[in-house]
């Protein structure tokens, strides 16, 4: 410990130190490949908000269960989860990562490395070849989405993606641009 004046100073050791800037010993969120982990995260952070006003909601909510990754975003008018199937088995692991800087770090992963993601309870860190990108976790309560999220439901239906997609993108183009809602009905 160092006084001079008003101010303290308390010398840390390095284990201390690390302890301090780091957090925890690190757990595995998983293994994956490269373009299927970028295309995850590109594909849920649509929904995620970009007012900075939503703090909360302001990131991508990682939740890692056994061999498989769940990628969650909503901006509290739309939702969107993905799910990547994970090369290994993890204990259940949740975070929230702002969303902006993992997209940074989606765009400079090397394709031929597999992408090994960690976290504890401050930081996240991508490794991917010899580069390795370390973020902070944001201090957040993530909504409860399976609260919003029905589990189980009686109408089952099956459509291709790319005719579905093209359809909703021509009727998009007449809903208010607010909101862009469109309403389904099915006969």
């Amino acid at each position: 410990k160092v006084c001079s004046g008003t101010a303290i100073f308390i010398l840390l050791a390095s284990e201390d130190l690390t302890r301090e800037l780091y957090g925890d010993a690190y757990v595995s969120v998983g293994n994956f490949a490269p373009e299927a982990f970028r295309s995850a995260v590109e594909r849920a952070g649509l929904a995620a908000s970009n007012e900075p006003t939503r703090y909360a909601i302001h990131g991508l909510l990682f939740e890692s269960a056994g061999s498989e990754l769940l990628i969650v975003a909503t901006d509290g008018r739309r939702l969107h989860r993905v799910s990547l199937p994970n090369a290994v088995e993890v204990d259940d692991v949740k975070c929230v990562v702002p969303t902006g800087l993992l997209k940074g770090v989606c765009r400079a992963l090397d394709s031929s490395e597999r992408v090994i993601v960690t976290t504890n309870s401050r930081q996240m860190v991508v490794s991917n070849g010899s580069a390795l990108y370390r973020m902070q976790l944001l201090d957040s309560r993530f909504p409860d989405w399976r609260a919003v999220v029905p589990s189980s439901s009686e109408l089952k239906v099956e459509l291709e993606s790319g005719p579905f997609r093209s359809l909703l993108s021509r009727v998009g183009t007449m809903a208010s641009s607010d909101m862009r809602v469109v309403k389904l009905a099915w006969r």
